[in-house]
């Protein structure tokens, strides 16, 4: 028997309109696929008040609230590789090359950690639990603190964790931001002296990871914020901060995040 030719348009017709509702299911109803975002609702925990000596004095901003965050997509920007440091990310160069600094606190040049411990520019031990020689600080050799901040050069987010070290006591105006596009977006407060067993606080670095999955494939920039103007009462006010790094593995120390803020 010999089909008319409009048979062979009409399955034509059925094929094509088949690929495109396979096309519409999938790209609708499994979010997970390339290409599309899933949300997850995430809740802000409350930070807590820690005073006394070298713990910091003041209270850090805290949230309650619930809010929605984008689940990462498997994009082609994922690299999957152990460790991509930031630029300058340890200040190796022995400048602030690559960062923005602003405000006197940080000093024009990051702080020589070799050099420090060699002279006994420390309290009670030495800088320790660090990669590297250079650290960005508002530690200026036991005198008076000012205020000030540094940013990074804009990054491309490529692995899930920021990871870095870090030296802070609690206090509500130190802290790590992450900043999407030059806009602020996340901002953590830590109390690296909480961390366990750590018996030099004010010059052991403690590792610290923060969770960037939410901006992944989107630039980003770290800043490093200190608001303290020190007195001779609160020496330990100063902040330390170094060997910045995306990774596909977080290298964190519990016990030590105070609070997160999703801005």
């Amino acid at each position: 028997m010999t089909r008319h030719p409009a048979m062979y348009i009409l399955f034509l017709v059925i094929i094509i309109v088949a690929i495109f509702a396979i096309n519409y299911i999938v790209i609708h109803y499994f979010p997970s696929a390339p290409g599309t975002a899933a949300t997850a609702l995430t809740t802000v925990p409350p930070g807590t008040n820690n005073t006394g000596t070298g713990a910091g004095t003041g209270n850090a901003s805290a949230s309650n609230s619930t809010t929605t965050v984008l689940a990462p997509v498997l994009g082609s920007c994922i690299q999957r590789t152990p460790s991509i440091p930031l630029y300058n990310g340890n200040f190796s160069s022995g400048t602030y090359d690559g960062w923005n600094v602003s405000g006197n606190g940080f000093g024009a040049t990051p702080f020589n950690i070799s050099y420090a411990n060699a002279r006994g520019y420390y309290y009670a031990a030495p800088w320790g639990n660090y990669s590297g020689n250079f650290v960005a600080t508002t530690y200026r050799v036991g005198t008076l603190v000012s205020p000030g901040n540094i940013t990074s050069r804009q990054f491309q987010v490529t692995e899930p964790y920021l990871n870095f070290k870090l030296i802070s006591p609690q206090d509500n105006y130190l802290y790590v931001e992450i900043l999407e596009n030059g806009k602020p977006f996340m901002r953590n407060h830590y109390n690296t002296f909480a961390a366990p067993g750590n018996l030099n606080p004010q010059t052991n670095f403690i590792n610290v990871s923060i969770s960037v999955a939410p901006l992944m494939c989107q630039n980003a920039t770290v800043r490093i914020v200190a608001g303290v103007v020190s007195t001779h009462t609160t020496k330990y006010e100063y902040i330390a901060a170094g060997d910045f790094y995306l990774s596909n593995t977080p290298h964190n120390t519990p016990g030590i995040l105070v609070n997160t803020t999703i801005i």
